[in-house]
């Protein structure tokens, strides 16, 4: 038996019916490619606590991070039951790799939810083809990782003028490269968590 398997095979077959077979041969195909490049990796990474860099670039390349978006920003507009088997694969080869790129999919997915068209057009596709690694600005002092637990609020102002709040619970990052971040913040302190910002090198740009 494949790294694709019986289970997840028969569950695409059953929503797909006689529509499945690329959906099939495309995850079969993918399954190989997790288990020889990305599984013998894993106990180096957990090891040593690697940030997974290099399993990254390989799944970008085999266009794993496009699997779900629309085709006009460069996806292959995949049905999501196949996007989850191919992430379930992932995380069976490597939690470490799954993670990282689960959370860059959910950033890609924030700016085509949220994003305005020129945004979209402007981030996505060098987003989902894997030119950009998204990070989900979460962290504070006393948030961890409990996005509803956010104590930072945005002032409102006009457009790209918006100012952060000044009190000390600044967001703690990876002194790594960040190329793109998402930023929830609360609009009013004692209001809902929102993704109301961009945060790019440092600089916060008002998402409109």
């Amino acid at each position: 038996m494949g790294f694709f398997g019986n289970e997840q095979k028969e569950l695409i077959q059953m929503i797909y019916g006689s529509s499945s077979e690329d959906h099939l041969l495309l995850l079969d195909s993918l399954g190989d490619f997790i288990e020889k490049e990305i599984a013998p990796t894993a106990r180096e990474i957990d090891v040593n606590a690697q940030f997974p860099r290099e399993n990254i670039t390989k799944m970008f390349e085999q266009g794993f991070t496009s699997m779900g978006f629309p085709k006009e920003y460069g996806g292959l507009e995949l049905p999501w039951p196949v996007y989850v088997a191919a992430m379930e694969m992932v995380g069976k080869a490597c939690a470490s790799t799954a993670l990282s790129l689960a959370i860059h999919g959910t950033c890609c997915e924030g700016v085509r939810q949220f994003s305005n068209p020129e945004q979209k057009k402007q981030f996505l596709p060098g987003m989902i083809g894997g030119k950009s690694f998204a990070a989900f600005s979460l962290t504070e002092p006393g948030a961890g990782s409990d996005g509803i637990g956010r104590a930072k609020h945005a002032n409102p102002g006009p457009v790209g003028r918006e100012r952060m709040d000044s009190q000390r619970n600044e967001d703690v990052y990876h002194k790594r490269r960040l190329l793109r971040s998402i930023l929830p913040v609360r609009q009013d302190p004692e209001g809902p968590v929102r993704v109301s910002g961009r945060l790019e090198k440092g600089k916060i740009e008002q998402r409109h």
